[in-house]
Protein backbone atom coordinates (compact mmCIF):
# COMPACT_ATOMS: atom_id res chain seq x y z
CA UNK A 1 0.00 0.00 0.00
CA UNK A 2 1.27 3.48 -0.85
CA UNK A 3 0.15 6.51 1.37
CA UNK A 4 0.68 10.18 0.78
CA UNK A 5 0.90 12.74 3.55
CA UNK A 6 0.81 16.59 3.11
CA UNK A 7 3.88 18.24 4.57
CA UNK A 8 3.11 21.83 3.50
CA UNK A 9 3.59 24.35 6.42
CA UNK A 10 0.45 25.86 7.81
CA UNK A 11 -0.12 29.55 7.04
CA UNK A 12 -0.64 32.17 9.78
CA UNK A 13 -4.06 33.54 10.67
CA UNK A 14 -7.34 32.65 8.96
CA UNK A 15 -5.75 31.09 6.01
CA UNK A 16 -4.68 28.16 8.04
CA UNK A 17 -8.17 26.77 8.86
CA UNK A 18 -9.40 26.14 5.36
CA UNK A 19 -6.51 23.93 4.23
CA UNK A 20 -6.77 21.98 7.49
CA UNK A 21 -10.38 21.19 6.87
CA UNK A 22 -9.61 20.23 3.33
CA UNK A 23 -6.81 18.00 4.55
CA UNK A 24 -9.14 16.10 6.87
CA UNK A 25 -11.55 15.42 4.06
CA UNK A 26 -8.75 14.04 1.95
CA UNK A 27 -7.52 11.97 4.79
CA UNK A 28 -10.94 10.55 5.35
CA UNK A 29 -11.28 9.82 1.70
CA UNK A 30 -7.94 8.21 1.68
CA UNK A 31 -8.82 6.21 4.76
CA UNK A 32 -12.00 5.06 3.10
CA UNK A 33 -10.09 4.09 0.01
CA UNK A 34 -7.53 2.45 2.26
CA UNK A 35 -10.19 0.42 4.01
CA UNK A 36 -11.77 -0.52 0.71
CA UNK A 37 -8.41 -1.44 -0.62
CA UNK A 38 -7.72 -3.51 2.47
CA UNK A 39 -11.05 -5.20 2.06
CA UNK A 40 -10.30 -5.91 -1.57
CA UNK A 41 -6.84 -7.05 -0.66
CA UNK A 42 -8.21 -9.38 1.97
CA UNK A 43 -10.72 -10.75 -0.47
CA UNK A 44 -7.95 -11.25 -3.04
CA UNK A 45 -5.83 -12.97 -0.41
CA UNK A 46 -8.74 -15.21 0.54
CA UNK A 47 -9.43 -16.00 -3.10
CA UNK A 48 -5.75 -16.65 -3.67
CA UNK A 49 -5.65 -19.00 -0.73
CA UNK A 50 -8.76 -20.75 -2.06
CA UNK A 51 -7.19 -21.06 -5.49
CA UNK A 52 -3.98 -22.33 -3.91
CA UNK A 53 -6.00 -24.99 -2.12
CA UNK A 54 -7.76 -25.82 -5.36
CA UNK A 55 -4.42 -26.00 -7.12
CA UNK A 56 -3.09 -28.33 -4.45
CA UNK A 57 -6.18 -30.56 -4.86
CA UNK A 58 -5.84 -30.46 -8.65
CA UNK A 59 -2.14 -31.25 -8.38
CA UNK A 60 -2.94 -34.21 -6.17
CA UNK A 61 -5.58 -35.36 -8.67
CA UNK A 62 -3.13 -34.91 -11.55
CA UNK A 63 -0.56 -36.89 -9.59
CA UNK A 64 -3.08 -39.69 -9.01
CA UNK A 65 -4.04 -39.60 -12.68
CA UNK A 66 -0.38 -39.66 -13.60
CA UNK A 67 0.14 -42.69 -11.41
CA UNK A 68 -2.90 -44.35 -13.01
CA UNK A 69 -1.59 -43.49 -16.47
CA UNK A 70 1.79 -44.91 -15.51
CA UNK A 71 0.09 -48.11 -14.36
CA UNK A 72 -2.00 -48.20 -17.54
CA UNK A 73 1.14 -47.65 -19.58
CA UNK A 74 2.78 -50.59 -17.87
CA UNK A 75 -0.36 -52.69 -18.49
CA UNK A 76 -0.39 -51.59 -22.14
CA UNK A 77 3.23 -52.58 -22.45
CA UNK A 78 2.39 -55.98 -21.02
CA UNK A 79 -0.60 -56.23 -23.35
CA UNK A 80 1.61 -55.25 -26.24
CA UNK A 81 3.99 -58.08 -25.43
CA UNK A 82 1.03 -60.47 -25.09
CA UNK A 83 -0.43 -59.24 -28.38
CA UNK A 84 2.92 -59.75 -30.05
CA UNK A 85 3.04 -63.31 -28.71
CA UNK A 86 -0.55 -63.92 -29.86
CA UNK A 87 0.32 -62.43 -33.24
CA UNK A 88 3.22 -64.85 -33.57
CA UNK A 89 0.94 -67.76 -32.63
CA UNK A 90 -1.66 -66.56 -35.12
CA UNK A 91 1.02 -66.33 -37.78
CA UNK A 92 2.04 -69.92 -37.05
CA UNK A 93 -1.59 -71.07 -37.13
CA UNK A 94 -2.12 -69.12 -40.35
CA UNK A 95 0.85 -70.89 -41.94
CA UNK A 96 -0.50 -74.26 -40.79
CA UNK A 97 -3.96 -73.42 -42.12
CA UNK A 98 -2.42 -72.32 -45.41
CA UNK A 99 -0.58 -75.66 -45.68
CA UNK A 100 -3.74 -77.55 -44.81
CA UNK A 101 -5.70 -75.52 -47.33
CA UNK A 102 -3.18 -76.42 -50.02
CA UNK A 103 -3.43 -80.10 -49.04
CA UNK A 104 -7.23 -79.87 -49.03
CA UNK A 105 -7.21 -78.16 -52.41
CA UNK A 106 -4.95 -80.87 -53.82
CA UNK A 107 -7.11 -83.59 -52.28
CA UNK A 108 -10.25 -82.01 -53.76
CA UNK A 109 -8.52 -81.69 -57.12
CA UNK A 110 -7.42 -85.33 -57.00
CA UNK A 111 -10.92 -86.41 -55.99
CA UNK A 112 -12.47 -84.38 -58.81
CA UNK A 113 -10.03 -85.82 -61.33
CA UNK A 114 -10.75 -89.31 -60.01
CA UNK A 115 -14.49 -88.79 -60.33
CA UNK A 116 -14.10 -87.33 -63.82
CA UNK A 117 -11.76 -90.04 -65.08
CA UNK A 118 -13.45 -93.15 -63.68
CA UNK A 119 -15.61 -95.07 -66.10
CA UNK A 120 -17.74 -96.60 -63.34
CA UNK A 121 -21.08 -94.83 -62.76
CA UNK A 122 -20.99 -93.71 -59.12
CA UNK A 123 -23.26 -91.45 -57.06
CA UNK A 124 -22.94 -90.23 -53.45
CA UNK A 125 -26.26 -89.84 -51.61
CA UNK A 126 -27.11 -88.40 -48.20
CA UNK A 127 -29.63 -89.82 -45.71
CA UNK A 128 -32.52 -88.35 -47.72
CA UNK A 129 -31.24 -89.82 -51.02
CA UNK A 130 -30.16 -86.35 -52.18
CA UNK A 131 -27.28 -86.26 -54.65
CA UNK A 132 -23.96 -85.03 -53.25
CA UNK A 133 -21.55 -85.98 -56.02
CA UNK A 134 -21.60 -88.18 -59.11
CA UNK A 135 -19.21 -89.34 -61.80
CA UNK A 136 -19.74 -88.33 -65.45
CA UNK A 137 -20.36 -92.00 -66.32
CA UNK A 138 -23.58 -91.88 -64.27
CA UNK A 139 -25.23 -89.96 -67.10
CA UNK A 140 -25.43 -93.28 -68.97
CA UNK A 141 -28.11 -94.36 -66.48
CA UNK A 142 -29.46 -91.13 -64.98
CA UNK A 143 -29.94 -87.86 -66.91
CA UNK A 144 -28.27 -85.82 -64.15
CA UNK A 145 -26.50 -82.45 -64.37
CA UNK A 146 -24.58 -80.28 -61.93
CA UNK A 147 -27.81 -78.41 -61.21
CA UNK A 148 -29.27 -81.66 -59.80
CA UNK A 149 -26.90 -81.64 -56.80
CA UNK A 150 -29.06 -81.69 -53.67
CA UNK A 151 -31.99 -83.21 -55.54
CA UNK A 152 -33.37 -86.64 -54.49
CA UNK A 153 -32.30 -89.30 -56.97
CA UNK A 154 -35.76 -90.86 -56.78
CA UNK A 155 -37.14 -87.75 -58.52
CA UNK A 156 -35.00 -88.41 -61.60
CA UNK A 157 -36.36 -90.74 -64.27
CA UNK A 158 -33.78 -93.42 -65.08
CA UNK A 159 -33.38 -96.34 -67.50
CA UNK A 160 -32.93 -99.05 -64.86
CA UNK A 161 -35.57 -101.65 -64.14
CA UNK A 162 -35.26 -101.03 -60.39
CA UNK A 163 -37.60 -99.47 -57.82
CA UNK A 164 -36.30 -100.75 -54.43
CA UNK A 165 -33.49 -98.22 -53.93
CA UNK A 166 -35.06 -96.61 -50.85
CA UNK A 167 -35.50 -99.94 -49.07
CA UNK A 168 -31.96 -101.02 -49.96
CA UNK A 169 -30.49 -97.74 -48.72
CA UNK A 170 -32.37 -98.06 -45.44
CA UNK A 171 -30.97 -101.57 -45.03
CA UNK A 172 -27.42 -100.35 -45.64
CA UNK A 173 -27.81 -97.52 -43.12
CA UNK A 174 -29.42 -99.82 -40.55
CA UNK A 175 -27.08 -102.81 -40.81
CA UNK A 176 -23.93 -101.16 -42.17
CA UNK A 177 -23.64 -103.91 -44.79
CA UNK A 178 -23.22 -103.86 -48.56
CA UNK A 179 -26.22 -104.53 -50.80
CA UNK A 180 -25.47 -106.10 -54.18
CA UNK A 181 -27.98 -106.47 -56.99
CA UNK A 182 -27.83 -107.45 -60.66
CA UNK A 183 -29.89 -104.97 -62.67
CA UNK A 184 -30.74 -104.55 -66.32
CA UNK A 185 -31.88 -101.62 -68.42
CA UNK A 186 -35.53 -101.49 -69.26
CA UNK A 187 -34.73 -102.31 -72.87
CA UNK A 188 -32.51 -105.22 -71.80
CA UNK A 189 -29.54 -103.92 -73.80
CA UNK A 190 -27.12 -103.80 -70.86
CA UNK A 191 -26.76 -105.36 -67.43
CA UNK A 192 -25.16 -103.82 -64.33
CA UNK A 193 -24.07 -104.99 -60.90
CA UNK A 194 -25.17 -102.39 -58.36
CA UNK A 195 -23.30 -102.05 -55.07
CA UNK A 196 -24.66 -99.87 -52.25
CA UNK A 197 -22.02 -99.18 -49.58
CA UNK A 198 -22.31 -97.05 -46.42
CA UNK A 199 -20.65 -93.62 -46.57
CA UNK A 200 -18.60 -93.37 -43.36
CA UNK A 201 -17.22 -90.16 -41.89
CA UNK A 202 -13.82 -89.76 -40.20
CA UNK A 203 -15.53 -90.69 -36.92
CA UNK A 204 -16.84 -93.94 -38.50
CA UNK A 205 -20.41 -92.67 -38.50
CA UNK A 206 -22.70 -93.55 -41.43
CA UNK A 207 -23.68 -90.36 -43.25
CA UNK A 208 -25.34 -91.55 -46.46
CA UNK A 209 -24.42 -94.17 -49.06
CA UNK A 210 -22.23 -94.66 -52.12
CA UNK A 211 -23.90 -96.38 -55.10
CA UNK A 212 -21.77 -97.83 -57.92
CA UNK A 213 -22.86 -99.54 -61.13
CA UNK A 214 -20.48 -102.00 -62.83
CA UNK A 215 -21.27 -102.99 -66.41
CA UNK A 216 -21.56 -106.80 -66.50
CA UNK A 217 -23.21 -107.06 -69.90
CA UNK A 218 -20.39 -109.15 -71.38
CA UNK A 219 -20.29 -111.35 -68.30
CA UNK A 220 -24.03 -112.00 -68.55
CA UNK A 221 -23.69 -112.76 -72.23
CA UNK A 222 -20.75 -115.02 -71.47
CA UNK A 223 -22.80 -116.82 -68.83
CA UNK A 224 -25.58 -117.23 -71.36
CA UNK A 225 -23.17 -118.54 -73.96
CA UNK A 226 -21.59 -120.81 -71.37
CA UNK A 227 -25.00 -122.18 -70.46
CA UNK A 228 -25.79 -122.78 -74.12
CA UNK A 229 -22.41 -124.40 -74.63
CA UNK A 230 -22.92 -126.58 -71.58
CA UNK A 231 -26.32 -127.68 -72.83
CA UNK A 232 -24.89 -128.19 -76.30
CA UNK A 233 -21.95 -130.13 -74.92
CA UNK A 234 -24.32 -132.32 -72.96
CA UNK A 235 -26.37 -132.85 -76.10
CA UNK A 236 -23.27 -133.59 -78.19
CA UNK A 237 -21.93 -135.93 -75.55
CA UNK A 238 -25.18 -137.83 -75.44
CA UNK A 239 -25.24 -138.06 -79.24
CA UNK A 240 -21.61 -139.15 -79.36
CA UNK A 241 -22.15 -141.76 -76.68
CA UNK A 242 -25.16 -143.05 -78.57
CA UNK A 243 -23.10 -143.26 -81.76
CA UNK A 244 -20.26 -144.98 -79.92
CA UNK A 245 -22.68 -147.40 -78.28
CA UNK A 246 -24.17 -148.26 -81.66
CA UNK A 247 -20.71 -148.61 -83.21
CA UNK A 248 -19.55 -150.83 -80.37
CA UNK A 249 -22.63 -153.04 -80.50
CA UNK A 250 -22.48 -153.48 -84.26
CA UNK A 251 -18.71 -153.90 -84.35
CA UNK A 252 -18.75 -156.65 -81.73
CA UNK A 253 -21.68 -158.47 -83.31
CA UNK A 254 -21.54 -160.95 -86.17
CA UNK A 255 -19.23 -163.88 -86.89
CA UNK A 256 -15.87 -162.07 -86.92
CA UNK A 257 -13.30 -162.91 -84.31
CA UNK A 258 -12.73 -160.82 -81.22
CA UNK A 259 -9.42 -159.54 -82.58
CA UNK A 260 -11.02 -158.43 -85.85
CA UNK A 261 -13.91 -156.85 -83.96
CA UNK A 262 -11.47 -155.01 -81.69
CA UNK A 263 -9.50 -153.74 -84.68
CA UNK A 264 -12.65 -152.64 -86.49
CA UNK A 265 -14.02 -150.93 -83.40
CA UNK A 266 -10.72 -149.11 -82.78
CA UNK A 267 -10.61 -147.84 -86.36
CA UNK A 268 -14.18 -146.58 -86.22
CA UNK A 269 -13.62 -144.84 -82.90
CA UNK A 270 -10.47 -143.29 -84.34
CA UNK A 271 -12.57 -141.97 -87.21
CA UNK A 272 -14.99 -140.40 -84.74
CA UNK A 273 -12.03 -138.90 -82.86
CA UNK A 274 -10.78 -137.31 -86.10
CA UNK A 275 -14.19 -135.81 -86.71
CA UNK A 276 -14.36 -134.44 -83.16
CA UNK A 277 -10.87 -132.95 -83.55
CA UNK A 278 -12.09 -131.02 -86.59
CA UNK A 279 -15.16 -129.84 -84.70
CA UNK A 280 -13.10 -128.74 -81.71
CA UNK A 281 -11.04 -126.46 -83.96
CA UNK A 282 -14.20 -124.54 -84.88
CA UNK A 283 -15.78 -124.58 -81.41
CA UNK A 284 -18.26 -127.22 -82.65
CA UNK A 285 -19.53 -124.93 -85.35
CA UNK A 286 -18.90 -127.53 -88.03
CA UNK A 287 -16.23 -128.79 -90.45
CA UNK A 288 -15.92 -128.64 -94.21
CA UNK A 289 -16.63 -131.75 -96.25
CA UNK A 290 -13.21 -131.49 -97.91
CA UNK A 291 -11.42 -131.46 -94.50
CA UNK A 292 -13.34 -134.53 -93.35
CA UNK A 293 -12.42 -136.45 -96.52
CA UNK A 294 -8.78 -135.30 -96.44
CA UNK A 295 -8.36 -136.32 -92.80
CA UNK A 296 -9.81 -139.80 -93.35
CA UNK A 297 -7.80 -140.32 -96.55
CA UNK A 298 -4.55 -138.88 -95.20
CA UNK A 299 -2.61 -142.07 -96.04
CA UNK A 300 -4.09 -142.33 -99.58
CA UNK A 301 -4.35 -138.69 -100.54
CA UNK A 302 -2.00 -139.13 -103.49
CA UNK A 303 -4.29 -141.79 -104.96
CA UNK A 304 -7.50 -139.84 -104.55
CA UNK A 305 -8.99 -137.11 -106.69
CA UNK A 306 -11.14 -134.86 -104.49
CA UNK A 307 -13.23 -131.92 -105.67
CA UNK A 308 -16.44 -130.01 -105.07
CA UNK A 309 -17.84 -126.68 -103.88
CA UNK A 310 -17.17 -125.51 -100.27
CA UNK A 311 -19.66 -127.22 -97.97
CA UNK A 312 -19.57 -126.73 -94.18
CA UNK A 313 -21.22 -129.64 -92.42
CA UNK A 314 -23.09 -129.61 -89.14
CA UNK A 315 -21.46 -131.49 -86.22
CA UNK A 316 -23.78 -134.47 -86.72
CA UNK A 317 -23.15 -134.53 -90.45
CA UNK A 318 -19.39 -134.24 -89.80
CA UNK A 319 -19.47 -137.38 -87.65
CA UNK A 320 -21.70 -139.18 -90.16
CA UNK A 321 -19.48 -138.36 -93.16
CA UNK A 322 -16.39 -139.34 -91.14
CA UNK A 323 -17.87 -142.79 -90.50
CA UNK A 324 -19.01 -143.11 -94.15
CA UNK A 325 -15.61 -142.13 -95.57
CA UNK A 326 -13.91 -144.43 -93.05
CA UNK A 327 -16.06 -147.41 -94.06
CA UNK A 328 -15.58 -146.74 -97.76
CA UNK A 329 -11.83 -146.32 -97.28
CA UNK A 330 -11.62 -149.47 -95.15
CA UNK A 331 -13.52 -151.53 -97.73
CA UNK A 332 -11.39 -150.05 -100.54
CA UNK A 333 -8.21 -150.92 -98.63
CA UNK A 334 -9.29 -154.51 -97.92
CA UNK A 335 -11.21 -155.41 -101.07
CA UNK A 336 -11.39 -152.49 -103.49
CA UNK A 337 -9.26 -150.02 -105.42
CA UNK A 338 -6.82 -149.24 -102.58
CA UNK A 339 -5.94 -152.93 -102.27
CA UNK A 340 -4.30 -152.75 -105.71
CA UNK A 341 -1.29 -150.56 -106.59
CA UNK A 342 -3.05 -149.38 -109.74
CA UNK A 343 -6.25 -148.47 -107.97
CA UNK A 344 -7.46 -144.90 -107.51
CA UNK A 345 -10.35 -142.99 -105.99
CA UNK A 346 -12.48 -140.25 -107.46
CA UNK A 347 -14.57 -138.28 -104.96
CA UNK A 348 -16.87 -135.57 -106.22
CA UNK A 349 -19.79 -133.63 -104.80
CA UNK A 350 -22.02 -130.93 -106.17
CA UNK A 351 -25.10 -128.92 -105.29
CA UNK A 352 -28.10 -129.65 -107.48
CA UNK A 353 -31.45 -127.91 -107.62
CA UNK A 354 -34.24 -130.10 -106.24
CA UNK A 355 -37.99 -129.84 -106.41
CA UNK A 356 -38.27 -127.97 -103.09
CA UNK A 357 -34.71 -127.04 -102.09
CA UNK A 358 -31.07 -127.52 -103.13
CA UNK A 359 -29.62 -130.98 -102.57
CA UNK A 360 -26.10 -132.32 -102.12
CA UNK A 361 -25.06 -135.04 -104.56
CA UNK A 362 -22.03 -136.94 -103.25
CA UNK A 363 -20.19 -139.56 -105.38
CA UNK A 364 -17.48 -142.06 -104.40
CA UNK A 365 -16.02 -143.93 -107.39
CA UNK A 366 -13.30 -146.58 -107.19
CA UNK A 367 -11.25 -147.46 -110.29
CA UNK A 368 -8.48 -149.94 -111.08
CA UNK A 369 -9.29 -152.38 -108.30
CA UNK A 370 -10.37 -156.03 -108.38
CA UNK A 371 -13.81 -156.91 -109.58
CA UNK A 372 -16.18 -157.25 -106.62
CA UNK A 373 -19.43 -159.09 -106.26
CA UNK A 374 -22.22 -157.82 -104.01
CA UNK A 375 -21.85 -159.16 -100.46
CA UNK A 376 -23.99 -162.12 -99.46
CA UNK A 377 -25.03 -160.52 -96.20
CA UNK A 378 -25.50 -156.99 -94.96
CA UNK A 379 -22.95 -156.07 -92.29
CA UNK A 380 -22.67 -153.06 -90.06
CA UNK A 381 -20.52 -151.26 -92.61
CA UNK A 382 -23.24 -151.50 -95.24
CA UNK A 383 -25.86 -150.49 -92.70
CA UNK A 384 -23.74 -147.50 -91.70
CA UNK A 385 -23.31 -146.41 -95.33
CA UNK A 386 -27.04 -146.57 -95.81
CA UNK A 387 -28.03 -144.73 -92.63
CA UNK A 388 -25.19 -142.58 -91.29
CA UNK A 389 -26.26 -139.45 -93.20
CA UNK A 390 -29.48 -140.33 -94.96
CA UNK A 391 -31.87 -139.19 -92.24
CA UNK A 392 -35.45 -139.02 -93.46
CA UNK A 393 -34.83 -137.39 -96.84
CA UNK A 394 -31.45 -138.80 -97.89
CA UNK A 395 -31.03 -141.40 -100.61
CA UNK A 396 -27.80 -143.44 -100.35
CA UNK A 397 -26.95 -146.11 -102.90
CA UNK A 398 -24.09 -148.65 -103.20
CA UNK A 399 -23.23 -150.21 -106.55
CA UNK A 400 -20.66 -152.92 -107.21
CA UNK A 401 -19.90 -152.00 -110.81
CA UNK A 402 -17.23 -153.80 -112.89
CA UNK A 403 -14.92 -150.76 -112.83
CA UNK A 404 -15.21 -150.47 -109.03
CA UNK A 405 -17.46 -149.70 -106.11
CA UNK A 406 -19.64 -146.66 -106.57
CA UNK A 407 -21.33 -144.91 -103.64
CA UNK A 408 -23.74 -142.02 -104.15
CA UNK A 409 -25.65 -139.95 -101.66
CA UNK A 410 -28.44 -137.52 -102.47
CA UNK A 411 -29.48 -135.50 -99.40
CA UNK A 412 -31.15 -132.10 -98.78
CA UNK A 413 -28.46 -129.47 -98.38
CA UNK A 414 -30.19 -127.78 -95.42
CA UNK A 415 -30.12 -130.98 -93.34
CA UNK A 416 -26.33 -131.30 -93.37
CA UNK A 417 -24.92 -127.77 -93.69
CA UNK A 418 -24.15 -125.48 -90.77
CA UNK A 419 -25.96 -122.18 -90.41
CA UNK A 420 -24.33 -118.84 -91.12
CA UNK A 421 -21.51 -118.01 -88.75
CA UNK A 422 -23.36 -115.00 -87.28
CA UNK A 423 -26.46 -117.03 -86.44
CA UNK A 424 -24.42 -119.91 -85.17
CA UNK A 425 -22.41 -117.69 -82.82
CA UNK A 426 -25.52 -115.97 -81.61
CA UNK A 427 -27.44 -119.18 -80.84
CA UNK A 428 -24.64 -121.56 -79.92
CA UNK A 429 -23.29 -124.48 -81.93
CA UNK A 430 -25.53 -125.84 -84.65
CA UNK A 431 -27.50 -129.00 -84.08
Amino acid sequence: MVAFRDTTPLAAGGATDAPAASSDVNVQALERELRATKTQLQAAVDELETRIEDMKSTTEEFQAVNEELQSSNEELETSKEEMQSVNEELQTINNELSDKQQLLTRANTDLQNLLDSTQIPTVFLDDELRIRHFTPALTQLFPVRDADLGRPITDIVNQLDYTEIRADVEKVKRDGTIVERDLALKDGAHSFMMLIRPYRTAKNAIDGVVVTFVDITERKRGEGRQLLLTDELQHRTNNLLAVIQSVVQQSLSGTQSLGEARETLTARLHSLANANALLTQTDWYGATLEDVIARELASFKARASIGGPPIRLTPNATQGFALVIHELCTNATKYGALSSPAGALEIRWSVEEGDDEPRLLFRWQERGGPRLAPPQRTGFGTTLLNSAISGGDGTPRIEYAPEGVRYTLDVPLSSITAKAIGNARGKGPSQ
